[in-house]
C-alpha cells in the first residue's frame, strides 16, 4: 500500500535555489524547492539518524530507499491558510479585470484574457489566487585579489547581485513510497 508524508520546510534565513538565469551577473532563484533538494534534505537526516557518516552509499538500505523505493515531490509554498500551492496549468487563462477564469482545456478562447504563470491554489471559499514567494535580491562587488578585500571595494567596479527566498516563508512537499 502506498503512503504518502507531508514534509514541511520553512526557511529560517534567506535561501537561494540557484536557477538558469541569462545573465552573468544575477543568481536567480526558483521558487520551489525540487524533489532533488527534499531528496537530499531527507537523505542527510536519515544519514545523521543512522549513524552512517561517510559510508552511506555502502548502506543497502540507505540506497534502495534513497536512489529506488522513495519518491521526491517538490515543496511548493503554502498559502496563509496552510493550503499547499500548485503549478498553474498553461491551459488557465484569467480576464483582464481579474474577474473571471477560463481554461482552455474545457471553454473556447475569449478576447480580454491572459494566460496565468507560476503558483496558485484553492482558497477557502473554492476560488482560485495566484501566489508567489517573496524574494529578495542582494548586491555584492567582486572582490578577486586580497587588497581590493581588504579595502572593502572593487577595482574593476564589478557588482554582481542574486535573488532570495525570503525567510519566514513554509513550503510543503512530498515523499511518497510503500507504507513498509
Amino acid at each position: 500500500m502506498m503512503k504518502q508524508v507531508r514534509v514541511k520546510i520553512t526557511t529560517k534565513s534567506p535561501v537561494v535555489l540557484a536557477a538558469a538565469s541569462g545573465t552573468a551577473v544575477m543568481t536567480a532563484t526558483n521558487e520551489v524547492f525540487s524533489g532533488t533538494v527534499l531528496r537530499g534534505l531527507a537523505a542527510v537526516r536519515y544519514i545523521a539518524a543512522a549513524g552512517l557518516g561517510q559510508k552511506a552509499h555502502e548502506d543497502e538500505r540507505f540506497r534502495s530507499l534513497f536512489f529506488g523505493q522513495l519518491r521526491f515531490v517538490d515543496a511548493f509554498l503554502m498559502e496563509a491558510a496552510g493550503q499547499r500551492s500548485f503549478p498553474v496549468p498553461m491551459s488557465l487563462q484569467r480576464s483582464k479585470d481579474g474577474s473571471r477564469l477560463l481554461d482552455l482545456l474545457s471553454d473556447e478562447p475569449q478576447p480580454g484574457f491572459k494566460s496565468i504563470h507560476g503558483l496558485g491554489c484553492i482558497d477557502a471559499q473554492g476560488r482560485f489566487a495566484r501566489i508567489a514567494p517573496r524574494k529578495s535580491i542582494s548586491l555584492h562587488m567582486s572582490r578577486s585579489s586580497e587588497n581590493e578585500r581588504l579595502a572593502g571595494k572593487s577595482g574593476d567596479g564589478n557588482i554582481y547581485n542574486y535573488e532570495s527566498l525570503d525567510a519566514g516563508q513554509t513550503f510543503c512537499g512530498i515523499i511518497l513510497g510503500e507504507e513498509s
